[in-house]
């Protein structure tokens, strides 16, 4: 049996979004090549049922959960006012996230539940993810210990999560220690992958990029448009205030619109599942009179999020502006890519925008710079009618992102480490 234990302790919480696109593509990935996986993670039910049961439902593997989560004890998890207690009280003794005492939170407790619960097959390696923290690389450390098998450890964002407070010594040493024990780190950025390596003196053979990646579909794009309008779509969340927000986005459209009103009712700018940063950009849609032009559109399943992806004509990505967040790139993104279609990208000069310009669909704005998203918005209202051509897509360049792509790099990595495992393994015993 070729079976895959991925560790991701907040498996699915935020639904469709987040890092549940990615660990859906994991799993469609390893069942092709004749991997099983199950997903190990804490028990969330309580916290957001309706969410994780229907993304639950569709996943194409299995799920363990155990009766507990890692951010609370046994005895209160369960409860709500148990939690607003535990979590009053850790803030009271200066320690507010019961996360970092590892030893005594999620994955110390999941070792010492699946020695009597575990009902799996023995997996063939472990995969355990970070979205930001570091529960599921203990665990995985320690459970790869238990089963005797090699640990893969993958970084969807960095560790600690930009804006979190570095690690104390303690901490630092049980990260460098996940780290030690991994027969390979996976991340999904170069630039953190670089990061990696420079910082703790990990071999270069040792750390390996995956990106994300788009479903494999015939690419949806307007070689001519059969009207005279012109929709913008970004897809995701967005923060508002100092976070992720589409400020300067609603603020370019609203200059275009001031110097040629003629353009208002052809400009349309929608924002998917955007929460309070949508919020936002509708009220100063609303201060520049130009309120009609943005549409706020609630949180919908993944099939619908393509399919709006599909109608629009030009798709937006928005990134932090901060650094601290260079080493992130939006899986939307690569969403994005798949669809062949113009691409704004409000951000940093970083690793997402360098992809995007080689993608031939990408054109680059800092977050401040009102007159030159004012000046790109126009340009593309300009030449709606040429769009396919302007922004022509580099699909060489663009299918190494293609799930298919994914796909083949991820099985030629666990075929590797298993194969490296067994020749260790092999060597021990003659030796």
């Amino acid at each position: 049996m070729r079976d895959v234990l991925i560790i991701q302790e907040d498996a699915f919480i935020r639904g469709w979004r987040a890092a549940t696109p990615r660990l859906f593509s994991l799993a469609r990935a390893m069942t092709q090549h004749g991997w099983t996986p199950t997903v190990l993670a804490g028990n969330y039910y309580t916290l957001h049922n309706s969410a994780i049961r229907e993304v639950e439902a569709a996943f194409p593997g299995t799920i363990a959960r155990t009766p507990f989560v890692g951010d609370y004890p046994s005895l209160m998890g369960s409860s709500r006012y148990g939690r607003w207690l535990w979590r009053h009280l850790r803030c009271c003794t200066g320690r507010p996230n019961y996360r970092i005492d590892h030893r005594n939170a999620w994955p110390r407790r999941t070792v010492n539940w699946c020695s009597k619960h575990f009902s799996f097959n023995p997996p063939t390696l472990i995969w355990a993810i970070s979205t930001g923290h570091m529960d599921s690389l203990y665990l995985g450390k320690e459970m790869s210990h238990f089963f005797g098998c090699p640990l893969i450890i993958e970084f969807q964002d960095p560790c600690p999560y930009p804006g979190q407070r570095a690690y104390d010594a303690r901490e630092e040493y049980l990260f460098t220690s996940c780290l030690r024990a991994a027969a390979r780190v996976v991340t999904v950025t170069k630039s953190y992958a670089q990061h990696l390596i420079r910082t703790y003196q990990l071999c270069r053979d040792s750390v390996q990029t995956i990106y994300m990646s788009y479903d494999d579909r015939p690419a949806v794009h307007n070689c001519s448009k059969g009207s005279d309008t012109l929709t913008c779509l970004h897809a995701g969340f967005l923060n508002g205030k100092s976070g992720r927000n589409a400020r300067s986005v609603v603020m370019g459209l609203a200059d275009v619109i001031k110097q040629q009103p003629a353009l208002r009712n052809i400009f349309q700018l929608k924002l998917i599942g955007s929460g309070p940063g949508g919020v936002e950009a509708r009220r100063i849609a609303q201060k520049y009179n130009i309120s009609d032009n943005v549409q706020l559109l609630p949180e919908m399943p993944h099939s619908e999020v393509l399919k709006q992806m599909n109608d629009a004509d030009v798709l937006v990505v928005i990134k932090f502006d901060n650094s601290a967040y260079d080493m992130q790139i939006p899986g939307k993104l690569f969403e994005y890519l798949g669809r062949g279609k113009p691409i704004l990208g409000v951000m940093r000069d970083c690793e997402a925008a360098d992809i995007l310009r080689k993608s031939g669909l990408g054109v680059i704005a800092q977050d401040n710079d009102v007159g030159n998203i004012s000046r790109l918005i126009r340009t593309m209202l300009d030449h709606r009618d040429i769009l396919h051509s302007l922004y022509a897509p580099k699909w060489a360049y663009i299918s190494t992102f293609s799930q298919a792509a994914m796909s083949c790099t991820l099985n030629n990595c666990l075929e590797e480490v298993t194969t490296r495992h067994r020749g260790s393994k092999g060597l021990t015993l003659a030796i």
